[in-house]
């Protein structure tokens, strides 16, 4: 079993339109060699990128929140870039 695009099955003629019908069609269309298997990577390799994803978004967050805090000082006539120069980048 593996998986396939469902653009490549959606074009080939005598398509049928019921559901389960379709499941012996599309083993048929695999049987005739019409069906390319997609690219699916490793388990290891979606784990570490499932990782990298969130990692990406909780920097995002952090970033967020510090501009938030900023402009909510920025608000109360507190400037913080005056005090600390690193945050004015």
């Amino acid at each position: 079993m593996f998986l396939v695009d469902p653009r490549q099955t959606k074009h080939a003629p005598g398509r049928p339109k019921i559901g389960r019908a379709r499941l012996p069609w599309i083993q048929r269309l695999h049987s005739y060699g019409l069906l390319t298997a997609s690219f699916r990577p490793s388990d290891d390799v979606v784990v570490w990128r499932s990782y990298q994803r969130q990692r990406e978004n909780l920097v995002r967050y952090a970033a967020q929140h510090v501009q938030h805090m900023q402009k909510t000082m920025e608000e109360m006539n507190v400037k913080l870039t005056k005090w600390c120069p690193t945050l004015s980048a």
